[in-house]
């Protein structure tokens, strides 16, 4: 009940009152309301709060999910912290608990968003090479591509870094490759962003491109030696 009543509360001292009636009853919070609450503390970019309920989690034998976690990277991204970000990224791998796409989408959007356009590549390199990030789909017979990659999920700054990560590793490989990227093809056949924003970035590269026959949220680049 009281879970009902937290998640539907008008602000939040208004779910605080509700989590410490629970407590005062002696009902311990879920995973669930813990999560809620850091998402809140992230809605108002009270990062310290965030922190605070998820080291309660700990305290009191709830074991943070990848969600918690996500919720905290989002209070991170919200008052642009860097410092913290990394930190709990680190604290999820320490824990055994995996970083998902989420969570890789948050980070580097934040690398973005304060101008750390470099850290965000290395950021995506990294997640690869430990396979946190498995973005290759099979390219037998998809239009002759040597590589292909499903931007599914990406942000548009994930979905940049990892086309760029493509880009570099095929030409470095010192033969023509044919690279597929997978992007959607959007709603009522509008242009989606990521498509948009994938091809100005090959546009300004100068890397000649086109989009597949009859799947126009695919787009093709032939890497030259």
């Amino acid at each position: 009940a009281y879970g009902v009543l937290i998640s539907n509360a008008e602000d939040l001292s208004k779910a605080e009152f509700y989590l410490h009636e629970m407590e005062k009853e002696g009902i311990r919070p879920n995973i669930v309301i813990y999560t809620s609450f850091i998402n809140m503390y992230a809605s108002i970019k009270d990062l310290a709060s965030a922190e605070e309920m998820i080291l309660e989690m700990e305290d009191k034998g709830v074991k943070p999910s990848v969600v918690s976690y996500n919720a905290i990277l989002k209070a991170c991204f919200a008052t642009k912290n860097i410092e913290r970000s990394l930190h709990w990224m680190k604290e999820m791998k320490i824990r055994k608990i995996s970083p998902d796409i989420y969570s890789y989408n948050t980070l580097i959007n934040l690398c973005v968003a304060i101008d750390d356009v470099e850290r965000a590549d290395f950021v995506y390199e990294k997640a690869v090479k430990e396979s946190d990030i498995f973005p290759y789909v099979a390219s037998d017979e998809i239009h002759g591509c040597d590589i292909v990659i499903d931007l599914h999920g990406f942000s548009t700054n994930t979905a940049k870094a990892a086309v760029k990560y493509e880009l570099k590793n095929s030409a470095a490989s010192g033969r023509k490759k044919r690279l597929g990227i997978v992007t959607g093809k959007g709603k009522s056949g509008k242009d989606p962003i990521i498509r948009g924003e994938i091809i100005k970035m090959l546009k300004i590269r100068g890397v000649c491109y086109c989009l597949a026959k009859n799947n126009e949220g695919m787009v093709i680049v032939d890497i030259a030696q």
